[in-house]
């Protein structure tokens, strides 16, 4: 019997239930506990769910028939949650095509500037971080492109890291572990560039898939901290 993550009526009591999990969000689990652990600690699994469901703004916006549809005084979902809840939290059409013209691009210059290429790491950082802060905007995100064009810097890791929340975006995670020789390492860097503007587009991203991949991935971080797992 099928149930939802609250309060069960007294009619289940002493039934065994099965609780309902969108294949979407299961992969998106699968990404962040191993299914292995969530099988091996089901039941702690399923409290610490149904724990984080019952302070979940989400359980609120639930009919008695599982649908999520605003009735004529309610709210639409998405605004009262920040996103768009019925975008598909995996596939992100938008974010695909941004990464798959990255990897198509090849006018990527072999010849940065030779004085410029000379420069210390410590003076490349420094000049980069201050050309692209970390509370960056979309005129600093087109700088910086043709900064990296113009002078072929391969950035560390780090620099990333601060400005683009790169667990959000799995679909790097190949490309990152990947062994770019240069220039074809200046792909990755202009592609996350490219989300980095992306990201930025307020028109376009609360309303997609990524913003509700953002808050099941939030939901799913403090569940595994509800099982303990580290």
């Amino acid at each position: 019997m099928a149930a939802r993550p609250g309060r069960q009526p007294v009619k289940y009591k002493g039934k065994r239930l099965g609780f309902i999990i969108h294949a979407h969000c299961w992969v998106l689990f699968g990404r962040t506990i191993e299914t292995p652990l969530i099988e091996i600690n089901l039941e702690r699994f399923i409290k610490a769910l149904r724990s984080h469901w019952r302070k979940s703004k989400l359980k609120d916006l639930v009919d008695d028939k599982f649908y999520l549809t605003p009735g004529p005084n309610q709210v639409s979902p998405e605004l009262q949650l920040g996103c768009d809840i019925h975008r598909n939290p995996v596939i992100v059409p938008v974010l695909q095509k941004v990464i798959t013209d990255a990897l198509n691009r090849d006018d990527f210059s072999t010849h940065p500037q030779a004085c410029f290429d000379r420069l210390p790491a410590e003076l490349t950082h420094l000049i980069s971080e201050w050309v692209l802060p970390i509370e960056y905007t979309s005129d600093d995100v087109r700088n910086m492109r043709n900064m990296l064009l113009a002078f072929g810097w391969d950035l560390p890791g780090w620099f990333w890291r601060r400005r683009l929340a790169e667990d959000l975006f799995f679909e790097l995670e190949v490309l990152r572990k990947s062994c770019f020789p240069p220039p074809a390492w200046m792909k990755l860097q202009m592609m996350r560039l490219d989300v980095m503007y992306l990201t930025f587009d307020r028109t376009w991203y609360p309303h997609s898939g990524l913003a509700n991949r953002k808050r099941i991935l939030e939901s799913i971080v403090a569940i595994k901290n509800g099982l303990g797992i580290v």
